[in-house]
């Protein structure tokens, strides 16, 4: 999925419009979660990074991509639901540069972009602390461009699902498994496999067991984890064949959710193909 040369216009136009991009990641993947033509867009003085999501991703991993941004000259820093908005707030205000002609004499102003699903309104809503924003699980929940102020002497430039996911072949099932993109583009048994796969190579397949109560004694497909968690769950068909689609979506939802524990699956550095189906095989053996 690319951003077409309207989009890529539109955005360049609304960038000129604000001193500081507040540029949204999913903390538990923030390479496949950013579109590269933002950086391309942005001088790293204009851009902050925000690491979304962070309390459910694993910490040690945040920590090394925040370090990682800032190697690249970008201004970055972690926030979710349960940390408090004067945190965000506080450092908004430190970093946001004066608007360059003062003789508008307007506040500064900041744009929230990402792409769909990451917590955009989720973010402009604690900066609020009240819900304005739409918020919702379904990718682009947010339908049109509006400024908000935040405070006296800040204003906010909140914007819909313009900038989409940059797809290959690598970014795929990861943006799947965060539930970046609609559900129509996702075949879920082909995620969930992956995931159970990327749980092995990472060696925390007891987070399996933990969740649904079943031992796996040695069971590592992934077809057959998910039959065990369709009959833990009741995802049952006539003849009381497993609904294995059902399964692979209860999977992927617990996961999204932060019930399988703090997940990250990305660390800086790191090979492309990692959690693959030959990666998980040789932590098995």
């Amino acid at each position: 999925m690319q951003n077409s040369p309207t989009v890529v216009n539109e955005v360049r136009s609304l960038i000129k419009a604000v001193d500081l991009v507040l540029e949204v990641l999913d903390a538990r993947a923030p390479q496949s979660t950013r579109n590269p033509f933002i950086k391309d867009l942005i001088h790293t003085s204009r851009n902050l990074v925000l690491l979304n999501k962070a309390d459910l991703a694993e910490k040690e991993v945040t920590s090394s991509w925040i370090e990682y941004l800032q190697d690249e000259g970008f201004k970055a820093t972690l926030f979710h639901n349960q940390l408090p908005s004067r945190d965000i707030l506080n450092f908004l205000t430190q970093v946001v540069p004066k608007p360059q002609k003062e003789k508008f004499k307007r506040p500064p102003r900041i744009m929230v972009l990402g792409v769909p699903n990451v917590g955009k309104s989720s973010v402009v809503n604690a900066l609020l602390q009240r819900k304005s924003a739409r918020t919702g699980d379904k990718a682009g929940i947010t339908r049109g461009k509006q400024w908000i102020r935040i405070k006296p002497g800040l204003d906010l430039l909140d914007t819909p699902g313009l900038v989409q996911p940059f797809i290959n072949e690598q970014t795929y099932t990861r943006i799947s498994a965060l539930g970046v993109l609609p559900e129509s583009q996702v075949e879920p048994v082909e995620v969930a496999e992956w995931l159970i796969n990327f749980l092995f190579y990472r060696q925390i397949s007891e987070r399996l067991e933990e969740r649904y109560g079943e031992k796996l004694e040695g069971r590592s497909d992934p077809e057959e984890i998910l039959v065990m968690i369709g009959k833990k769950r009741g995802c049952l068909l006539g003849g009381g064949e497993v609904d294995i689609h059902q399964a692979a979506s209860i999977l992927l939802k617990d996961f999204r959710e932060g019930r399988l524990g703090p997940i990250s699956i990305e660390k800086p550095g790191e090979d492309d193909n990692v959690g693959s189906d030959e990666d998980a095989e040789e932590e098995r053996s």
